[in-house]
């Protein structure tokens, strides 16, 4: 009984370390809220409480300028930003595709606190672990020409770090 019980603490133990890496590396799940995605962070982080969060993208172009239009393959930088009333640390997920849900552009240079990942085909950028500032990036190529509108999308997480989805909040943007 001892070893299975230990067992059983070990594992869970494990479980609420490894979830401060975001769900498409620890779950193979696009909770970014673009057509065809699972359900968004809501699905666990879905615990009331006193806790806020908003979501924005802030595109910039190679002078630093924000635009809502893309020049096809030019390079942006794309900032993702959680912002909350009491927050501790925060996490998110995105994606950038196309209106039939096929990907638009390429996502690179992820910056601190930052991973690439795929989640059947699709291309998702997400937290690798929680950061303190709510500002995460990463550069994106636009698609080639003649490709259509590019919509991004992504969930933000504002998270009290207590290992439980007990008074977190979530945005989606």
């Amino acid at each position: 009984k001892i070893i299975f019980a230990m067992s059983a603490v070990s594992i869970i133990a494990l479980s609420l370390l490894s979830s401060s890496d975001g769900v498409a590396e620890v779950q193979n799940q696009d909770r970014t809220g673009a057509p065809g995605s699972a359900q968004s962070c809501i699905q666990c982080h879905n615990q009331p409480g006193t806790m806020t969060a908003a979501s924005s993208i802030s595109i910039l172009n190679i002078n630093g300028e924000e635009v809502s239009t893309y020049v096809a393959e030019n390079t942006y930088e794309v900032s993702f930003n959680v912002t909350s009333n009491t927050a501790v640390g925060y996490g998110f997920q995105a994606t950038s595709v196309h209106s039939d849900g096929s990907n638009a552009g390429e996502f690179s240079n992820p910056g601190t606190f930052v991973q690439l990942e795929s989640v059947n085909s699709r291309h998702i950028v997400e937290q690798s672990s929680p950061n303190s500032t709510g500002i995460f990036t990463a550069t994106w190529t636009a698609p080639e020409t003649g490709s259509g509108d590019v919509g991004f999308y992504m969930s933000g997480l504002a998270a009290n770090l207590q290992s439980q989805n007990v008074g977190d909040a979530y945005h989606g943007t």
